[in-house]
């Protein structure tokens, strides 16, 4: 479809302006604010409903007028044959409330009309879309020049590409060699034909390596424990022995003793004192079981995050080497392009170096064509090899270094505060107090010795007797002891058993999440390869390397410069991103058969447009023409096929 005769009337300052496109490019020129951008927010307004200039709630009427109707009207050539007539009239809306004098401006409307006939806003809108052969936004995409690249959301950018170009299956790259262990990872339990998708895979190991990290990390700690709380080793058959013995002895002393009542007595404060043993040893087991709890925590809470520090200075680490290798290999590349640039047409090529003559054109001809093809070839591989170590890629991973940073020296800080929060915590801890200390203890051995004097007719047993019981009691503590190591042996061979079994997941699934990083990687060189095939001389960056080895998804366009680097569009001069704009309006016409007229402005800064189908009305700033002045003509504009 071409443009043939736009008509403003009241438009945004214009009171009335006529443009005969001609069907034909067209360039439109004039000085600063002197309506160019008004007629491309007129065209775009009529088609889509929206200024070009992407303002929000945009409104043709004039500022400060009241009373007037505000009128677009174009004339548009089907690719079919045909005329359409699209216009829009826009005015005020006066209301006189009930009682009043005088009405009220209550807002604006919108008259819509294709060939003169009044149509609903919605049934416009399906009548210019039908016309244009697309949505809206694609309406957009299509006539207005840098829409893709500078108003799409990546996403969607991404998405056209692949609509576009079309996707790699995943199927396709899941059969390359380095990704054959990886089907049985993606295998859903209790399965044998069901399989996740490479992301829900992906959040699943992420979310099981970081439990198995932070299990891992404590488990060291809490072997440690158990190994400091082991009893000393004892002979346990030697004191066993040495109890028996030891009992014997006692029942012949007490046997001599001819009260036997005291030491009825006697006997049964023993037994109490044994039951009040074993109650003290378990209420002083009980007494900072909670404080051991929140110490066990918190040191658990403090290695994962040094844990986490020590990841993020490695990434820090890498990300500086990645700097200084990117930057080395783009110095070379800088030489490597000079010295291509640098070689010149060698004259003897045009004489024999035999004879001296000068060689037939043909020959020489031939030999100028290699030497030129020769200069291209290297010139394009040291493009290609720049697009990996552009300035802008090296300032990207300076910037992820800066933050990666930032996060290090917060976890250090954090890091700090817990093992503050751990000696606080075993400052709490309350000391143990032997059963022998406790006034309980004391009581009750106190009587049983008054009983023991009391009974013992002679002096020298009852000296007996009480030695042997303090020897009976050291032989007591010592086999408890036995029990206490048994049971801490257990504890420790049941934790490094789980300690045994955590490692072995967590070596399973680093592999795992290895593999998808490994599918993604082959993907993007394969979905990169791919698009940038349907483009001559621009090309798309779909993913960015992280500097922790990940991947990001992007849609970025890139640009060659002058010295053959790749540039991303945004920081590409106008002109190149003129050209790149129409270049991709070109391939997407091509794909949607959609052929609508390109508006393109700032077109002064371009020398020479890139040659497309569709006709160009071009926006040229010019200080020469203090009004509108209109050139169509095919001519008009300089383009390169």
């Amino acid at each position: 479809m071409k443009f043939l005769q736009l008509t403003l009337e009241n438009f945004r300052g214009i009171k009335q302006m006529d443009i005969d496109f001609q069907g034909a490019d067209c360039c439109i020129y004039g000085s600063n604010a002197t309506g160019k951008t008004t007629v491309a927010n007129a065209i775009c307004w009529l088609l889509t409903g929206s200024a070009i200039t992407g303002e929000k709630d945009f409104s043709p009427k004039t500022a400060g007028a009241h009373n007037l109707h505000h009128k677009a009207e174009l004339y548009i050539e089907k690719d079919g044959g045909g005329i359409v007539r699209l216009s829009k009239d826009f005015y005020e809306k006066w209301t006189k409330k009930k009682g009043a004098a005088t009405a009220e401006l209550t807002g604006h409307t919108t008259d819509f009309a294709i060939d003169g006939v009044p149509q609903k806003e919605k049934d416009y809108i399906k009548a210019v879309e039908a016309l244009c052969g697309g949505s809206m936004d694609m309406i957009k995409i299509m006539s207005v020049l840098g829409y893709f690249s500078e108003t799409l959301k990546a996403d969607d950018r991404r998405r056209i590409l692949l609509e576009v170009c079309g996707d790699v299956p995943d199927g396709e790259i899941m059969q390359d060699e380095r990704l054959k262990a990886l089907p049985k990872f993606l295998l859903m339990p209790g399965t044998t034909d069901q399989y996740y998708g490479i992301d829900d895979y992906r959040a699943i190991a992420v979310k099981q390596r970081a439990k198995l990290k932070k299990e891992l990390d404590t488990l060291p700690e809490r072997i440690d424990e158990q190994n400091s709380s082991m009893p000393e080793p004892v002979d346990e058959q030697a004191l066993r022995k040495e109890l028996t013995e030891l009992q014997s002895l006692r029942d012949e002393l007490v046997g001599s003793d001819k009260s036997a009542a005291k030491k009825a007595a006697i006997k049964g404060l023993r037994a109490d004192v044994e039951t009040r043993r074993l109650k003290h040893l378990q209420e002083q087991g009980r007494l900072n079981e909670a404080v051991n709890g929140e110490i066990s925590r918190l040191m658990a809470e403090r290695a994962a995050k040094e844990f986490e520090l020590s990841n993020v200075e490695n990434s820090i680490r890498h990300g500086r080497q990645r700097v200084e290798e990117l930057t080395n290999r783009r110095q070379g590349l800088l030489k490597d392009w000079q010295e291509v640039v640098s070689r010149k047409w060698d004259v003897r090529n045009t004489v024999c170096p035999c004879c001296g003559q000068a060689l037939p054109a043909e020959q020489v001809e031939e030999k100028r064509a290699a030497f030129l093809a020769d200069i291209d070839e290297r010139k394009a591989k040291i493009r290609e090899a720049g697009k990996q170590c552009s300035d802008a890629v090296i300032q990207q991973l300076k910037a992820e270094i800066e933050l990666e940073q930032g996060k290090a020296d917060k976890l250090a800080e954090e890091a700090e505060a817990m093992q503050a929060d751990i000696t606080k915590a075993r400052g709490r801890l309350q000391e143990v107090v032997p059963f022998e200390q406790t006034d309980s203890y004391k009581e009750i051995n106190a009587r049983i010795a008054q009983l023991t004097a009391e009974a013992d007719e002679a002096g020298v047993v009852r000296e007996q007797v009480a030695d042997v019981d303090r020897r009976i009691d050291e032989v007591n503590g010592k086999l408890a002891s036995v029990k206490v190591a048994e049971k801490v042996r257990t504890r420790i061979a049941e934790l490094e058993s789980i300690q045994q079994a955590k490692a072995t997941q967590l070596e399973n699934v680093e592999h795992g999440l290895f593999l998808c990083d490994e599918f993604i990687r082959i993907k993007v060189a394969m979905v990169t390869e791919h698009i940038n095939s349907r483009f001559k001389s621009i090309s798309f960056q779909l993913f960015k390397e992280q500097v922790n080895g990940g991947i990001k998804e992007c849609c970025d366009a890139l640009i060659p410069s002058p010295d053959g680097t790749m540039v991303e569009y945004k920081s590409a001069n106008t002109a190149a991103k003129v050209n790149a704009g129409l270049e991709i309006i070109s391939v997407l016409s091509e794909h949607y058969g959609m052929n609508l007229p390109v508006i393109v402005d700032q077109a002064e800064s371009v020398v020479s447009l890139t040659g497309i189908g569709q006709q160009v009305v071009a926006l040229i700033v010019s200080a020469d023409y203090k009004k509108l002045h209109v050139e169509v003509s095919d001519k008009s504009m300089k383009r390169s096929a």
